[in-house]
């Protein structure tokens, strides 16, 4: 599901707040905000993340240089691996987990089996018999490699394989317009002596 950017701003509404954590894990460099845009930087000292894991890709997160300011970034993970993931146009999983969890959905599935979901995903609430699997996986249960008619499943070897990967509009004549996911597998073999 892609969502332009100020699709995000109703979610900012809604009571787990924007998902900016500003302690251990990112750093607002005050100096380059735009006075008036200071307000969004503020820490929330009540936001609830329903048991999920602070998600740098989050739609309701803002990416390095978000337009408040010109100057500089204005948010610094203090891991610098995450720099390239803050923020997305797609609203990820944790996003959908987290508003499932806000409205209670989970109380729709309640008669479902613990076991049933593997891989981190949990039972679909329009469908009690399916799960919600996170990205890269899929299945009724999540654990499958998605059926989006996109990626492979592949081993690995001792040896170094190329692997390329062209992605285009299946109408070549037309411009690929938004996202397009694949899932590759890559599976190693493990021998225990």
């Amino acid at each position: 599901m892609q969502l332009p950017t100020p699709s995000s701003h109703p979610f900012h509404t809604t009571p787990y707040g924007n998902f900016q954590k500003k302690n251990t894990l990112i750093i607002s460099v005050r100096e380059y905000f735009q006075l008036e845009y200071a307000e969004e930087f503020e820490k929330h000292e009540k936001t609830k993340f329903y048991g999920q894991r602070y998600d740098f890709g989050s739609i309701m997160h803002y990416r390095q240089r978000s337009g408040f300011s010109t100057l500089d970034y204005l948010i610094i993970p203090v891991d610098s691996k995450y720099k390239d993931t803050l923020g997305s146009k797609m609203i990820s999983f944790t996003d959908i987990t987290m508003i499932n969890r806000h409205y209670n959905c989970a109380e729709k599935c309640k008669s479902a089996s613990p076991d049933q979901c593997k891989n981190g995903g949990y039972p679909h609430p329009r469908n009690c018999s399916r799960c919600l699997c996170p990205s890269g996986y899929g299945g009724i249960d999540c654990n499958e490699r998605p059926s989006d008619g996109c990626g492979l499943e592949l081993e690995a070897t001792e040896t170094w394989q190329n692997l390329t990967i062209d992605i285009q509009n299946e109408d070549s004549n037309k411009y690929l317009d938004g996202y397009k996911k694949c899932n590759y597998w890559i599976k190693v073999i493990i021998l225990i002596s």
